[in-house]
């Protein structure tokens, strides 16, 4: 079986962060802590069979390829290329879904 090189782009980083301290400052510290690793180890997942996951319906007339992997209430988006898989994005899913659209236009 194939394995991808998974990759995180700089906005998604920072998003993920973003993510992290939305989460301290409104839950617990260990909360935070637990859903910033199960985001990191659902991304590294996606080594194996990325395309298992579904075309994100809001960019489907996107040049590219865009996926998405669901955790709780957070979206990844990413790009499965030829030998790596890059992570685009980090979404709350209960935000206005013209976010996404909007940061990838």
């Amino acid at each position: 079986m194939k394995e991808y090189q998974v990759t995180w782009n700089p906005e998604a980083v920072e998003m993920l962060d973003k993510v992290f301290h939305f989460l301290s400052a409104t839950q617990s510290d260990s909360e935070a802590r637990k859903i910033k690793k199960d985001l990191i180890m659902l991304a590294y997942s996606l080594r194996t069979l990325p395309r298992r996951f579904p075309k994100e319906r809001l960019l489907e007339n996107s040049a590219l390829e865009f996926r998405s992997a669901i955790l709780g209430h957070f979206k990844l988006i990413f790009h499965p290329g030829v030998d790596q898989v890059i992570i685009l994005g980090v979404f709350d899913t209960r935000q206005n879904p013209g976010k996404i659209k909007d940061f990838f236009s």
